[in-house]
């Protein structure tokens, strides 16, 4: 029996898509500006273990806050391998179940790391959709295993109304009105997590680490996030230019 009972917590941990970033060291945080924001993961341990190598080494490069986010960027330590920006949609796309946007993602190459900030993506935002134009090959299978998960009732979506049709489910309610995706019903959905993914609090307290030691040195969490977000951006131009 107990042997059963381990294969199976084993194989709950292994579809969990936050599975693959656990015992790294990795960190992730959400940032939200008005009505876009993104959820960024991150090596935290690299960040640590250099600040740690700088005090015993070099204290003269961690004296002042601008010199310390000098370093971090400059020598590369704060590494950026997976993340996701959103937005509400525009008001041409429709109201869309008031979910965000996937406007878009990237994760370092053969990381598989991509599904991890999805996944906290839907467990922070109450409804999260696809772009409403243009969803990569490697994005369009993420959501097609999350249409395939709600049949656990692990994650719940709510349909789209086509914007564009005079044959609406809901004529009398706009909510849910969104441009559709043609020939792909999954894309059509706002999808939503109401339980905290198994996991994701290993790597929410590895940031709250990082954001901690950073303030003992000086430095704002707003100066690190704006870095983060910077970095990302790098990452998804560098995978998709």
């Amino acid at each position: 029996m107990k042997l059963i009972l381990e294969n199976w917590n084993r194989f709950l941990n292994e579809s969990s898509p936050i599975d693959k970033a656990l015992g790294k060291g990795l960190g992730l945080t959400v940032s939200m500006s008005g009505d876009n924001g993104f959820v960024i993961v991150y090596d935290a341990k690299k960040i640590l273990d250099k600040i740690e190598f700088y005090k015993n080494n070099y204290p003269e490069k961690l004296s002042e806050p601008h010199m310390i986010m000098n370093v971090l960027d400059g020598y590369g330590i704060i590494d950026v391998v997976a993340g996701v920006r959103f937005a509400k949609p525009r008001y041409d796309k429709g109201e869309c179940n008031n979910a965000f946007e996937v406007i878009n993602s990237a994760s370092k190459k053969d990381s598989k790391l991509g599904p991890t900030a999805y996944e906290a993506a839907l467990y922070y935002l109450d409804g999260l959709t696809p772009d409403r134009f243009v969803v990569k090959p490697g994005a369009d299978k993420v959501w097609s295993i999350y249409n395939k998960r709600t049949d656990s009732q692990e994650v719940e979506k709510e349909p789209f109304d086509d914007i564009d049709s005079d044959q609406k489910r809901t004529p009398d309610d706009t909510s849910d009105d969104c441009v559709l995706h043609k020939g792909k019903e999954y894309l059509n959905y706002s999808y939503d997590i109401e339980p905290k993914p198994p996991g994701l609090q290993e790597l929410e307290d590895n940031h709250v680490k990082v954001l901690s030691i950073l303030a003992q040195l000086g430095v704002k969490q707003k100066s690190f996030l704006y870095s983060l977000s910077n970095l990302f951006d790098y990452l998804f131009s560098s995978r998709y230019s």
